[in-house]
């Protein structure tokens, strides 16, 4: 039962990517159940997402309305179900929708950024050929790694006094891999596989120099050119497009945090530095494996503190400390220096500035927003129903547990007590859940009206299997 679950879990999760285009050409209703429907090209989405071994056999309306009756129909009469019950009404699910909502908007890849951006970014020959150059060496990098900006500007002065780097790289780096090297990195850089700025910086600079510390989340990096070398590399007119588009990301990216920057300063974003270090403080008493703040060490009056704030909004200290020790330690990027903290408050504040001017520009109200959260939201109806409707009402009786954990043992096939009542636990739980959930649906299917137009079902076969022929 919990295998099927989570297959069908992972249809629904399928129509997260539907969108509303179909609704400009309208398709045809291929499923009805009550009040839910399914067109078509929704089914067809479904259908060419779903697990290999439904999708293994040759296409047919007999085989596309067995996947309708054993994967669709159950899915929407449980969503159906959720409705009824309010569920969608759920303050949890609110907040999730919410949250879908502001990401759908706000991402990289969302809709805000599909609006703004230009259609394409010019790359000129030149800018070509100057790549193709660049990717034509690889150099060999000395490097120290140090948290702290003021350390970092010191050693830049000392190394400009005549400091030897490869010392300062023995008694400085944080670097543990290229520390006992004299700072050498293991492995040549090459343009292109660096994070951009950082690969031009680097390659701008003559064999010898040393270049300015440059900031990363891991710290404040100084680097040192020792040598540099051809590479072998094709024709020019072999690597022009690939190299085109590789500019290109670059120019978009660029886009992409200027326009940030520029909404910083409309919204005249400001912050308080002496709480910011505060944090850090309290970050930096903990042991470095643990990587949590002792956050319970803030007064009231300090987590009511404003953090940071732009025109129309503040973010608190206590909602910055609840989102950092939220995730697992595992996830969260260290704090190394009072940048790094300015960092993650950033993270939030821009994602409140972009959704507003998301909302400004009415993407929150464009179709394909509408269609995401709409399906979305079907997604965690239909789980919510399974909980409410199956999971919770499940009732384990200890003594069955019991009797069949002691014929176990007598039989000899289990020795452990308690990996025997876990087993048999989760087994009975997987039975009674099958069990009801298998009444449940046959009294809905009774009551509900179920329909399925199997003329479409035979276009959308015919379709699928023209698609395929094409893919072979």
């Amino acid at each position: 039962m919990i295998m099927k679950i989570k297959i069908r879990a992972a249809f629904l999760l399928v129509l997260l990517v539907l969108t509303l285009a179909a609704c400009s050409r309208k398709t045809p209703v291929a499923v009805r159940v009550g009040e839910q429907q399914l067109t078509m090209d929704e089914l067809a989405t479904l259908f060419r997402n779903s697990p290999h071994y439904i999708r293994a056999h040759e296409f047919s309306a007999e085989r596309l309305n067995e996947f309708v009756e054993k994967e669709v129909v159950d899915d929407l009469l449980f969503q159906q179900q959720g409705y009824r019950l309010g569920l969608d009404q759920d303050s949890l699910l609110l907040k999730r929708i919410d949250y879908l909502t502001r990401d759908l908007l706000t991402r990289e890849d969302g809709l805000l950024y599909k609006t703004i951006l230009p259609d394409s970014f010019v790359v000129s020959e030149s800018e070509i050929e100057q790549a193709y150059r660049l990717q034509g060496v690889h150099r060999q990098l000395a490097h120290i790694l140090v948290h702290r900006r003021e350390t970092a500007d010191s050693l830049i002065e000392r190394l400009k006094a005549g400091a030897d780097f490869a010392d300062l790289a023995r008694r400085y780096s944080m670097d543990s891999q290229s520390a006992d090297r004299e700072g050498v990195l293991l492995r040549p850089v090459v343009w292109g596989n660096v994070q951009a700025p950082v690969d031009s910086i680097i390659f701008s600079k003559a064999v010898g120099e040393i270049v300015d510390p440059i900031r990363s989340p891991a710290g404040y990096h100084i680097f040192k050119t020792l040598q540099e070398n051809e590479r072998p590399q094709r024709p020019l007119p072999q690597e022009r497009e690939r190299l085109r588009k590789v500019l290109q990301d670059r120019k978009k990216k660029f886009f992409m945090q200027s326009y940030l920057q520029k909404l910083y300063m409309e919204n005249q974003v400001a912050y308080n530095d002496s709480l910011l270090l505060r944090l850090l403080d309290l970050y930096e008493e903990q042991p470095v494996v643990q990587r949590l703040l002792h956050h319970e060490r803030l007064t009231q009056s300090e987590r009511e503190q404003v953090i940071a704030s732009s025109v129309d909004d503040r973010i608190m200290l206590d909602e910055i400390v609840q989102s950092y020790i939220a995730p697992p330690p595992g996830m969260r990027q260290p704090w190394h220096n009072i940048e790094d903290v300015r960092d993650f408050i950033n993270g939030q504040l821009s994602t409140r500035l972009l959704y507003r001017q998301a909302v400004e520009m009415g993407l929150d109200r464009h179709q394909e927003t509408v269609a995401r959260i709409d399906e979305y939201r079907n997604r965690l109806v239909q789980q919510q129903a399974r909980e409410k409707l199956v999971i919770n009402q499940l009732v384990i009786d200890p003594q069955e547990i019991e009797e069949h954990v002691q014929q176990e043992i007598a039989q000899g096939r289990l020795t452990d007590e308690e990996e025997a009542r876990m087993l048999r636990r989760r087994s009975l739980r997987r039975q009674k859940a099958e069990e009801l959930t298998d009444k449940l649906l046959a009294q809905w299917r009774e009551t509900e009206k179920i329909s399925v137009d199997d003329r479409v079902l035979q276009r959308l076969a015919e379709q699928l299997t023209a698609e395929k022929k094409r893919l072979n």
